[in-house]
């Protein structure tokens, strides 16, 4: 698909993979890819996050390893099971990338970490710490992580703020309420936390992405409301400002998110469409996201929107830009 659409391809590789898992995908990707796109890595997806399998399993892996003795995770004395925990998925981040690297010198290829090979290490845009803990451990066991680390992902969502959960709303309000958290990311309440993790980055020399972001609508309240925004014009214009006040604060690749009915997207599918199209989510699966690289002098408007479609079933999520078309199954389901 990436070929196809010609864009860069983004990889979810599963908690759960073996060493000999990401040796193998790393050879597909080497082999199949096209030589001038690039590929960005990550391992599984938010493995913060205690909603999600993967997050328990970070966790019992880490405890065994502590149980077992002779870790470095604890090199400091912490028994904190968070703590310890992040420095694990900073480390198996490293070990993915390792493992794509020998992937290409194994063949007599040059290094493609930080070329073709993008390693992301992914975190809260809330909260650095996790990131910060991670980083500061990765450094003094591995060296510094701009050497297997291409950039930090977080997913820098607006919402409707206190309309979270109101009730009557009209499409106005929820307008009115999308530009305002896009206000709160440039000099408002959410603005520190963007800039410090733009400062993160900078600080260990890598880049700053967004893994996932978009509109997210929380719930069925003020569904309709909801709905008439989402297919209003208007919209254009919040996405425009949206990822212009992102790149302008240091963000780079972008990567559009669609799932369920919380999701709000602009020329897509509207809210009712997304209430029938809802289905479990596999965040540990595998997911392929292809993105557009960005051209620095480039407008939003210019670049387009990457919209990003998990899959349960295929264990893939895509990316394209703006619009409303499906490919027919086995094909992925794309947006272009």
């Amino acid at each position: 698909m990436a070929n196809e659409l010609h864009k860069d391809l983004w990889i979810n590789v599963p908690a759960h993979a073996t060493d000999d898992y990401v040796s193998n995908l790393a050879a597909l990707v080497r082999d199949t890819l096209a030589p001038d796109l690039n590929v960005y890595v990550e391992y599984s997806n938010e493995v913060w996050n205690g909603g999600y399998e993967q997050y328990t399993y970070n966790r019992t892996q880490t405890q065994a390893e502590i149980a077992a003795g002779g870790s470095n995770l604890n090199y400091d004395g912490s028994s904190n099971l968070t703590t310890l925990s992040e420095r694990r998925y900073g480390r198996r981040t490293r070990e993915v990338a390792e493992l794509f690297r020998q992937a290409w010198a194994g063949v007599g290829q040059a290094d493609p970490i930080n070329t073709r090979v993008r390693v992301i290490l992914g975190g809260q845009v809330a909260s650095q710490a996790g990131m910060v803990n991670g980083l500061v451990y990765l450094n003094q066991f591995y060296g510094a992580p701009k050497n297997y680390l291409w950039g930090l992902g977080v997913a820098p969502y607006i919402n409707l703020g206190s309309n979270q959960n109101a009730d009557n709303l009209t499409a106005d309000q929820v307008i009115a309420s999308l530009n305002a958290s896009i206000t709160a990311y440039d000099n408002g309440t959410d603005a520190n936390s963007l800039k410090a993790a733009n400062t993160t980055a900078a600080n260990y020399n890598l880049h700053l992405v967004g893994y996932e972001g978009g509109v997210d609508t929380f719930n069925e309240h003020s569904i309709s409301a909801k709905a008439a925004a989402s297919n209003d014009p208007r919209m254009k214009d919040i996405v425009t400002r949206y990822l212009n006040m992102w790149y302008a604060k240091g963000g780079e690749l972008f990567n559009w998110y669609t799932d369920r009915l919380p999701q709000l997207q602009y020329t897509l599918r509207n809210l009712e469409h997304h209430r029938q199209l809802q289905q479990p989510e596999r965040p540990e699966d595998p997911g392929i996201r292809t993105g557009r690289r960005r051209d620095p002098g480039e407008s939003a408007e210019r670049r387009g929107i990457r919209l990003t479609w998990w899959d349960r079933h295929s264990c893939l999520s895509y990316a394209a830009e703006c619009g409303g078309h499906s490919c027919p199954p086995p094909k992925p389901h794309v947006a272009v």
